[in-house]
């Protein structure tokens, strides 16, 4: 018979010497912990934030994914964010707390790598420096969710190559799955580079290992990816998720690309440095040059800077190879851009800028003067339904002239008329005009302005009401 007290105490005295033996890392992941809440709470909710509210907001509502409103991205955010909403309440902070957490799991998930490839102290710096380029950038975005995916699948991909077993491999196929159906071009690009890094490794080594681990791989991966292949039409998945935004997407998001070439000219320099040190050390150069050309339809700081964790990962290697000169210079650099990134981020924190105090008047003018359940926001403002808690009256979050159909803009006049809203909003920002070149000469915006009663224009923000109730309160 077992003694419990005796089981009890042991159980204690082992707790103990665990907590001791992992008490500075502990300590540093609730550092980190910290850091996630203080730069990632509270920041002005934008555009890109909205999609996913928006989304998860309709699904909420009782909306279909890809039927009753039309999206170009995965379901995994939608439906992160909307169970998230189903048992803790539709509320912004539950999507902010959720995403934070992910960008502190992104983190740990860097700093668990870094120890696999070296374990030294400056791997501390890394992972504080990731939650660092993040802030004030949108976390509640389906960018952010997939790289969450993408850093576990590498740090169990590496953890593979590190044991030679088979296990990590499953699970880095099962994260590399669910990173597919949170964004799919990136996903696919890191599911293909990983199964073709394998498969190079097969060839060259003639070793049948490599070729159950890509079957492992490929069988876990699929499992997420089913799920989502079994919920919807094969040809609507299609149509949404790969032919619309492939033919239509390069052309709304031109970017200039100093920033994709600034961080190219980095990677040369790792893949020259670090050539043949290792297998781990190839796999990560091998996915930074996948992930790093699926930046090129929208090659800005925020999506840069989500897929170059690689090379993060990479740095203390790079480090370590060099002289004490280049290794002060390499500290300084990162120090230099950790200071300067904390001081370009203190403006969007909620002690700086409140936007619900910033912006009181048309947003309080909607809630209390169009009180139905539908209202209209263009040509991309979609976080406003989600303020608002109303619902489009289209089925499109984003109608920007270049980029939808005109079958697209006929079909959301139908609805629109169908729905008639009590209000709608124009927000034509600068990047809307200059960026997307939108010119507002559609036939859905025509028609709002037409026969929908002008209220006021704030900070490029024009409401216009429905003339019916506007003289029916007149």
């Amino acid at each position: 018979m077992i003694n419990l007290k005796k089981y009890m105490k042991t159980r204690l005295a082992l707790s103990i010497i665990n907590y001791k033996k992992h008490r500075f890392e502990i300590l540093y992941y609730f550092l980190l912990l910290l850091l996630s809440i203080f730069f990632h709470y509270g920041h002005a909710l934008n555009a890109d934030e909205g999609v996913v509210l928006n989304g998860a907001w309709n699904l909420l509502n009782n909306q279909r994914l890809y039927i009753d409103f039309v999206e170009i991205i995965p379901p995994g955010s939608f439906y992160l964010i909307y169970w998230g909403f189903k048992i803790f309440g539709a509320e912004y902070y539950v999507a902010n707390i959720i995403s934070l957490l992910l960008v502190f799991g992104s983190a740990i998930g860097i700093y668990k790598s870094l120890n696999l490839i070296k374990k030294q102290q400056f791997n501390l710096l890394l992972p504080i420096i990731f939650v660092l380029s993040l802030a004030g950038l949108p976390i509640i975005n389906h960018n952010l969710y997939n790289s969450f995916f993408i850093i576990w699948a590498v740090y169990f991909f590496i953890l593979g190559l590190n044991k030679e077993k088979t296990l990590p491999f499953c699970m880095s196929g099962f994260f590399g799955g669910l990173a597919i159906i949170f964004l799919q071009q990136k996903g696919l690009a890191f599911w293909a580079a990983s199964i073709l890094f394998l498969f190079i490794y097969w060839i060259i080594k003639k070793e049948k290992e490599y070729f159950i681990k890509i079957i492992n791989y490929v069988i876990f991966s699929l499992i997420p990816i089913l799920v989502v292949l079994l919920s919807w039409p094969i040809n609507i998945l299609y149509h949404n998720l790969i032919t619309f935004p492939m033919f239509n997407y390069w052309d709304v998001n031109k970017t200039p690309l100093y920033v994709f070439f600034i961080v190219l000219l980095i990677f040369l320099y790792f893949l020259y440095q670090l050539k043949n040190k290792s297998q781990e050390i190839s796999y990560l150069l091998f996915i930074q040059f996948f992930l790093l050309m699926t930046t090129l339809p929208l090659p800005d700081f925020y999506h840069v800077v989500l897929i170059v964790f690689p090379l993060l990962i990479l740095s203390p290697t790079l480090y370590s190879v060099h002289n004490r000169w280049h290794k002060t210079t390499v500290v300084i650099i990162l120090l230099a851009f950790t200071v300067l990134r904390f001081l370009y981020t203190l403006p969007t924190f909620e002690f700086f800028y409140n936007y619900k105090k910033d912006n009181p008047n048309w947003m309080e003018y909607i809630k209390k003067e169009c009180p139905g359940k539908y209202i209209y926001s263009a040509p991309f403002f979609p976080n406003l339904y989600f303020e608002t808690k109303k619902i489009n009256a289209t089925p499109f979050g984003l109608l920007i002239e270049g980029y939808s159909t005109k079958e697209q803009f006929g079909e959301a006049l139908i609805s629109f008329k169908r729905n008639n809203p009590d209000c709608a909003v124009l927000i034509y920002y600068p990047s809307i005009e200059n960026k997307f070149k939108h010119q507002g000469k559609n036939v859905l915006e025509t028609y709002i302005i037409n026969n929908y009663e002008f209220i006021s224009n704030e900070n490029d923000i024009s409401i216009y009401k429905n003339r019916n109730i506007y003289y029916q309160n007149e």
